[in-house]
């Protein structure tokens, strides 16, 4: 037995069945007043709802396919009470409590009053010193880290 192959992005069914009846709202929409646009939108918001998902659905390709501008779709869909799922933002990574936050700023300040004592190459070194001293802190805290762990 060989297997068809169905290029179509919704399976058989009510899918289609919201596929068919989207068609011929369409037709409507584009012969009458948009006035009358109701119908359709509703039957847009409908499939919306079975062929949209965020990232991999298929209601795009669908309107493509039925030759409807998206654009149009969704002009329609949010004037007849749509509203878009609003994805949600990663937030990065910040310090655990205010008190870090607040403890770096003043350790940043120090750090910066201490330096603005120095000049020229007795800058440099002093620089050097505290770079020195940061990194064997850093690598401390990492190898403690790692034998936590």
């Amino acid at each position: 037995m060989s297997k068809v192959k169905n290029n179509s992005s919704l399976p058989s069914g009510k899918d289609q069945r919201l596929v068919t009846v989207v068609r011929e709202k369409w037709a409507a929409y584009q012969t009458q007043e948009k006035r009358f646009s109701k119908d359709f939108a509703l039957a847009l918001i409908n499939l919306h709802m079975q062929l949209a998902k965020p990232g991999y659905g298929s209601f795009v390709e669908k309107l493509k396919e039925l030759k409807i501008p998206p654009s149009t779709a969704y002009r329609l869909m949010r004037l007849h009470g749509w509203k878009a799922e609003k994805r949600k933002k990663q937030k990065p990574d910040l310090p655990a409590t205010e008190d870090d936050r607040i403890a770096k700023g003043q350790a940043i300040t120090k750090a910066i009053g201490y330096f603005q004592r120095f000049e020229g190459e007795d800058l440099r070194e002093r620089f050097e010193q505290f770079v020195a001293e940061l990194r064997r802190e850093v690598l401390s805290e990492a190898s403690k880290e790692g034998e936590a762990a």
